[in-house]
């Protein structure tokens, strides 16, 4: 789906933005002239993170300074630096906590990106805020003397955007990444960018495994952890094993009990509710965003720390009880093949 192997920078403008509270911004006077080296690393530093995934666009039914910047890009590339000066600042009143670091903040136009068996060019908006410690070894005297330096590292990508100069009418394609923690990640996917989730098939497969873990983890009435794991599992296979997701024949296949269809029911429109999705009761199943989801679901049951049984379906095949004369509980496991 994203192809960025003929990709090449054409311009970059950086600036250094704080936060609101310390009000560094540091506007450079002209765009970064780069040797082809560090074009080259840089390249792939700002674009290896960007991997199937969850896509995004701009609200269009409301104003946008990243998307007016934007769309002044795409019209003429010229514009970059000029526009990378208003981001910056847009940047700096978007970052209202004390806790956000000072950093570079990269402004950088791409060519020829590979997308959705497309061509076309992207507005890359980086920036890096964590410094890592790096040692700096040079000859010194018939030996050998030590730096220490800090800098950046270009295997972590703190917080980045790509805005593809696609489906401009529909908000653009955008995709993001911001590798800090859920809270100071906000101000950079809400305060400044301002994007909502794209409603394709990724989107709406990740929605919907998200709910029926949340559901089956938190809502399920149940003393049976191998219960809850074995159903989960057997969601989990469904979408795997399926190219096409149907609402019905899921509830029939992996809930099975009226009453916990039912009760899945009144969760799951209370869940698209509180997040604001659209009810979809049939989409193409997205293998990204099965493989995404997959390593978040929980299939161990652990016991004191004696045992730990793994549950991967077949619910009816593990039972729970409790041993009176031992006053313990037990769980009970049966199986046809034993390897």
């Amino acid at each position: 789906m994203y192809n960025f192997s003929q990709t090449k920078i054409d311009q970059i403008s950086i600036h250094e933005v704080g936060n609101a509270d310390n009000g560094i911004v540091n506007i450079s006077a002209q765009p970064t002239l780069l040797p082809e080296p560090i074009r080259e690393l840089l390249t792939k530093y700002f674009l290896k993170p960007f991997k199937e995934g969850m896509s995004y666009h701009f609200d269009i039914d409301n104003s946008n300074p990243v998307r007016e910047q934007a769309i002044k890009i795409f019209e003429n590339k010229e514009h970059l630096h000029e526009s990378s000066e208003i981001l910056a600042k847009e940047l700096l009143s978007s970052s209202q906590s004390p806790n956000i670091k000072t950093g570079e903040f990269f402004v950088v136009y791409f060519s020829n990106c590979q997308v959705e068996n497309e061509v076309v060019d992207a507005l890359g908006i980086f920036k890096s805020e964590n410094k890592d410690t790096y040692l700096k070894v040079f000859p010194e005297n018939h030996g050998f003397g030590i730096n220490v330096e800090r800098g950046i590292n270009i295997n972590k990508l703190d917080k980045g955007a790509i805005i593809y100069n696609k489906d401009q009418d529909d908000g653009f394609l955008v995709q993001v990444v911001a590798q800090t923690n859920q809270n100071e990640a906000r101000y950079w996917n809400d305060q400044f960018l301002n994007v909502r989730p794209r409603e394709d098939n990724y989107h709406h497969t990740h929605q919907y495994m998200q709910m029926c873990r949340d559901f089956v983890m938190e809502e399920m009435t149940t003393e049976n952890r191998g219960e809850q794991l074995g159903m989960m599992s057997e969601a989990v296979n469904f979408f795997k094993e399926n190219d096409h997701f149907d609402r019905v024949e899921f509830q029939e296949q992996v809930i099975r009990q009226p009453e916990i269809i039912e009760a899945f029911e009144g969760y799951s429109k209370k869940y698209e509710l509180d997040n604001h999705l659209s009810s979809i009761d049939d989409f193409e199943i997205s293998p990204q965003a099965v493989r995404f989801n997959k390593r978040f679901t929980r299939s161990v049951i652990k016991l004191d720390k004696n045992f730990h049984i793994y549950v991967h379906g077949s619910r009816e095949r593990i039972v729970k009880g409790f041993d009176e004369n031992r006053n313990m509980h037990f769980y009970q496991v049966f199986f046809e093949d034993e390897s």
